[in-house]
This record gives structure tokens, sequence and C-alpha cells, in this order.
């Protein structure tokens, strides 16, 4: 994960302020919903004659124009266009806290759905080498017209959600919890529909991660069972 300052200099001396920060946080809403940018609630503000927004990556490159949609460019080209300037990327460090590898499979055979309430990473990784997988790497849904992920943002957005309230420990706390430990909660039919949606964009297998907090010994897990497929619950170890 980078820390990454993408600034813009005002040249037009015309352009209104106003409408200039709305477009940069409708790009920067737009970068998120395409998976290029990691945080939800990213500082933008005005230095000199620059507007600056802060934000974190899973790569370097994450902000290039390569991996831009349709949303991203329309933004990225008004907001220059209104500037009468280009945008500059400046990597200004590795994100301390953030030790998972970023997946440079060619092509990965699996991927894992799951996330975490403070997780600022992509919510799939990959099934062989178990690195985190930027969303801008996969396919584009095939809906027509549809150029983002939605469907899994809003399934990372609730599950992060009930996460929260188990952690808390207070109100909420069971309902949380059974949502992502039950494979039939209203949380995991959600999920494993999103799981299925990502196969079609693939074409490999998708994993939906079921939380289990059960306090169990090895060998009361090794009676349990998946209560989605009937096989072994307990695997074999690597």
């Amino acid at each position: 994960m980078f820390i990454q300052e993408i600034s813009i200099e005002i040249k037009n001396p015309k352009v209104d302020r106003t409408e200039l920060i709305n477009k940069m946080e409708w790009f920067a809403a737009a970068t998120d919903k395409n998976g290029q940018s990691q945080a939800k609630f990213d500082p933008i503000y005005l230095r000199e004659n620059c507007m600056v927004w802060l934000t974190y990556t899973l790569e370097k490159t994450s902000l290039s124009r390569k991996n831009d949609n349709i949303y991203v460019k329309r933004c990225r080209s008004e907001l220059e266009k209104m500037c009468q300037a280009k945008f500059q990327v400046k990597t200004l460090g590795k994100h301390v806290s953030e030790i998972k590898r970023i997946c440079r499979c060619r092509k990965p055979t699996s991927y894992i759905l799951w996330t975490t309430f403070y997780s600022q990473l992509s919510p799939l990784d990959c099934g062989d080498c178990g690195g985190n997988v930027p969303l801008y790497r996969i396919p584009k849904p095939p809906e027509p017209g549809e150029q983002e992920y939605h469907s899994i943002g809003c399934w990372e957005a609730v599950y992060q959600a009930c996460d929260h309230l188990q952690i808390l420990c207070g109100f909420g706390e069971r309902w949380g919890m059974r949502q992502m430990q039950e494979h039939n909660s209203g949380l995991s039919k959600e999920g494993r529909k999103v799981c299925r949606d990502i196969e079609k964009m693939v074409g490999v297998p998708v994993y939906y991660y079921l939380f289990n907090d059960r306090r169990l010994t090895e060998e009361q897990d090794k009676q349990r069972k998946c209560p989605e497929c009937g096989n072994d619950w307990l695997l074999a170890k690597q």
C-alpha cells in the first residue's frame, strides 16, 4: 500500500474553486469505485495555486491512465480542462501498517472474496499466492454500460459494518456475527452471489470466506462438515 499525492496546478484564473473541488471529489470517488484508490475519506485541499488529493493505492501505478475506466477518464479530462493543466502523481512512501503483498500471478487459478472492518485492501485475494488483487486487474462487469465494481463495493461495505458491530461487542454484536458466520445469512447469500458474478468475469472459481469464531478443539473441528457442500470442513494442513 502506497501513499500518493495527486496534484493539479490551477492555471485558469477564472475557474470556479467550489466547482473544482466538487469535481475533484467526483474524481476521487470514481477511482475508489474502480479499485484504483483504497481510502474512502481522503483529504482534498488547496496548496498555493494547486489542488491536492492524498490517497492510498495498492501499487505505485494504480492511478496510471491505463487503469482508468470511462468515469475516471471523464473526471480526469474535465478537471484538466478546467485547470488548463495536467495531473501530477507523486509517491510519498509506503504504508507501514499494511504488510500484505500484492498478487503477481499472471493467471490465478482461483480467488477468495473477503474483508475486515479495518481493511483498506481490495476485497479480493489470489487463491494461489494469497496476495491481494487490485480490482482493476479483473474484467469489468458484463452488464451493458457498467464500468464499476458496484456489487463488490456494496457487499464489502455491508460486511465491514457487520464486522464492526461484532468487534465493538455491544448492540448488534450477535446479529453482525451471525451475518458473517452463517452460510445462509443475507450477507453470505449476497457475498456468494458476488462470487458467482466474479467467476463469470474471470473464468475461474471464486471462494467466499465464511467467518468462524467458534472455539472448537481440532478434534471437534474434524467432525464438522461444510454447511454448503457437506464435505469435510477441516482441510489438510499445508
